[in-house]
């Protein structure tokens, strides 16, 4: 599924991350950015250990804040580690909108034209997909729909469930507006 904000093509894609055609790729880390989950032990299998050296050298950093590195071996220009949560790998609410607002920052400093976005859910995350969809979507959206040279933004929602979760979000949103 896809939505029009504004100039930015908002999708929700049913993808891994090594395939998107963006230029920058988003993904929750904890915030002391050592790569131990799954999905950014993935990231780092195939981007090299130099991503996690880099984005240790940053760290450690507060909640809700990101950083920039080399994206490796997989073929973005940069990744962006966002720091969702601390080292128990619990994500709380509040900081998915500062996450999701500061990893857009970060990647229009990088003046990148596409972003793919993994939702921010870890195996030790202990938060609702819903929620996670909701405020994910509804910050990006609001984002998008301010000044931005976004052109495209992928939800990559690898897993069919979450990609389901992701896309009913999307559309709940739009059918109340």
């Amino acid at each position: 599924m896809h939505v029009k904000l504004g100039k930015t093509v908002l999708e929700i894609r049913q993808e891994h991350f090594n395939t998107a055609l963006c230029e920058a790729l988003v993904f929750p880390a904890n915030n002391y950015f050592w790569m131990g989950s799954d999905i950014t032990n993935a990231i780092k299998k195939q981007a090299g250990s130099v991503v996690e050296k880099e984005a240790m050298q940053m760290g450690p950093v507060e909640l809700g804040a990101s950083v920039i590195t080399s994206a490796g071996n997989l073929p973005y220009e940069c990744l962006i580690h966002v720091a969702c949560s601390g080292q128990d790998g619990r994500i709380l609410e509040e900081y998915i909108t500062p996450c999701t607002n500061g990893a857009l920052e970060q990647a229009e400093s990088k003046r990148v034209l596409s972003v793919a976005i993994i939702p921010f859910i870890t195996e030790h995350a202990h938060i609702s997909p819903y929620t996670v969809a909701e405020n994910m979507i509804r910050s990006i959206i609001d984002y998008c729909l301010g000044k931005t040279a976004f052109k495209r933004i992928v939800i990559l929602a690898e897993d069919e469930d979450l990609h389901t979760v992701f896309n009913n979000m999307l559309a709940k949103i739009f059918s109340s507006k």
